[in-house]
């Protein structure tokens, strides 16, 4: 007698927007179902979003091309297997999962760039050697965005999330960043022209104010010359987001 085959060995035949979300997954280190929805599934709802995701991670213990990890006590992210790293072309390792301070800066990265209300893209300058000549060397990872703003227009993104950070040290880390980017002469352009923002993520709406508050006054005193030196007669753009659900995926004990 035949035996039937188990259901997650089935063959599945993947979608255009399957291929997507695991391309997701493998640039981001995972995938949200909530976050999908806003950039996947365009008027669907969320179950349209889990049952795809169901489809694509089959059953328990020989998953697909993604399976289900734990994102903190209530929520459940998904990373790719070696199938779904197999079926996209990626090196392997990238199924490996990352550590809890990993976890939350790819979460919070991903939050501001499915944030509905804005039109974000993560990228890597150094891609782009035309677009940005003077980028090179080591960098974080998912440092950058690209936004299309209402005039059709670019502007770049530097992004500086919040690990349960001193404010002292976390606003120092953001003036080194920009000092650097100056005397590399990464992003000139944008930088000259007023299109380059950082954004700075956090977990805490007070914690955002006081950081608001501290750069405004650190940051005329410690760049404004130098970059109005390097032909910028106006200081970047500074944005404040709090990220919801951030807070449970940082290690206490990061905190200062």
């Amino acid at each position: 007698m035949k035996v039937k085959e188990k259901k997650s060995k089935r063959k599945v035949r993947l979608t255009k927007r399957d291929y997507r979300i695991l391309r997701d997954a493998a640039r981001d280190g995972f995938v949200v179902p909530e976050f999908l929805r806003t950039k996947r599934f365009d008027g669907k709802g969320i179950s349209a979003v889990r049952s795809t995701l169901r489809r694509l991670y089959g059953d328990p213990p020989e998953y697909r091309f993604l399976r289900p990890v734990k994102l903190d006590e209530k929520r459940t992210c998904y990373r790719l297997t070696e199938q779904g790293c197999r079926a996209i072309g990626v090196d392997r390792r990238l199924a490996k999962e990352s550590g809890m301070r990993g976890m939350a800066g790819q979460y919070a990265r991903i939050w501001l760039e499915c944030d509905p209300a804005s039109n974000r893209s993560i990228f890597d300058p150094r891609k782009f050697p035309d677009q940005f000549p003077n980028v090179s060397g080591r960098m974080r990872k998912g440092q950058f965005y690209l936004e299309k703003v209402d005039d059709n227009s670019m502007r770049v993104g530097c992004i500086s999330i919040d690990y349960r950070s001193d404010l002292r040290r976390w606003s120092g880390r953001i003036l080194d960043d920009l000092a650097g980017f100056i005397r590399r002469g990464w992003f000139q352009n944008y930088l000259v022209s007023g299109n380059f923002v950082v954004a700075l993520l956090t977990y805490d709406q007070e914690k955002a104010k006081e950081l608001e508050s501290l750069l405004a006054s650190l940051l005329p005193k410690s760049l404004e010359r130098e970059f109005q030196r390097a032909g910028c007669n106006r200081l970047p753009q500074l944005e404040f987001h709090v990220v919801p659900g951030l807070l449970p995926l940082i290690p206490e004990r990061e905190k200062k």
